[in-house]
């Protein structure tokens, strides 16, 4: 009897480890990306609405149905934001807020790994300025890609657009931010990974991640060997760093100002 009994509690023990219990999908809210806007008047926030499901201590949860949602604010007072566009659909990616020339910059990312980038007005209304998928190399060719990326320039004037056309190969495009017009484009091979970020004085420079090799650029100039940055952040004139150098964190849904002094903010490249 003894043994039945052990036997049966043995089988139920190993049935419950056995069986997960059902997760329900979880509506989820969160601010994903915020930004100072060029003059640091104020901040420009991503917030982001999915569904979530399972993760734990040795997994990440599943997300599904990414929307987000362009908002500005004064300070780190949440209660008082202003919608800037309805709820977007995507996953949000990198934001630029360049208020003096009047207009964001903002990637969505889609499941299947699809970038877009859109400038948006202060009054919602938008246009599309890239959209690409990052390419991959084929089996049996060397060399490198990198995803896209749009920068504006520290004034606002211009966007570069930097990718990767073919493997091994880095491509900078340069257009008006005003009406998107293209104004220059050049090619070069690359090894390694790049990165770029703008220069105050109004050029770009393409950097390896290592700081080995780096190279300017410009509209009608062709890429030009240079002295690495001594930074690669922040990119441009809107960033998580302010001119004065107090960084905006997102912790536990809240804004917290991290003061990383002058040296930190745009200019120090």
């Amino acid at each position: 009897m003894k043994r039945l009994v052990y036997g049966l509690l043995l089988s139920s023990a190993l049935t419950a480890c056995g069986t997960s219990p059902t997760q329900d999908w979880t509506p989820m809210r969160k601010d994903t990306a915020v930004v100072w806007a060029d003059d640091d008047s104020e901040l420009a926030l991503t917030v982001s609405t999915y569904e979530e499901k399972g993760g734990g201590m040795f997994s990440k949860p599943e997300r599904r149905n990414f929307n987000h949602q362009l908002v500005v604010q004064q300070g780190t007072n949440n209660e008082a934001r202003l919608a800037i566009t309805e709820a977007r659909e995507l996953e949000a990616g990198t934001l630029y807020y360049m208020k003096s020339a009047g207009y964001f910059v903002v990637e969505s990312i889609a499941d299947d790994g699809m970038q877009q980038f859109s400038r948006i007005l202060p009054n919602g209304h938008e246009i599309l300025i890239i959209e690409g998928r990052p390419i991959s190399c084929e089996e049996g060719q060397t060399g490198v890609t990198i995803p896209h990326s749009v920068i504006p320039s520290p004034n606002g004037q211009q966007l570069a657009h930097i990718y990767t056309p073919s493997c091994g190969e880095l491509g900078v495009e340069f257009m008006q931010a005003a009406d998107l017009s293209f104004l220059d484009g050049k090619f070069m091979e690359i090894t390694q990974a790049v990165t770029a970020t703008w220069h105050p004085q109004g050029y770009l420079i393409v950097s390896t991640l290592d700081g080995a090799n780096a190279w300017r650029i410009a509209p009608h100039e062709e890429f030009q060997p240079t002295m690495a940055p001594n930074c690669l952040t922040p990119t441009t004139s809107s960033s998580a760093i302010s001119s004065t150098g107090v960084k905006i964190n997102i912790e536990n849904d809240s804004l917290v100002e991290q003061d990383l002094g002058i040296d930190h903010a745009f200019g120090c490249q």
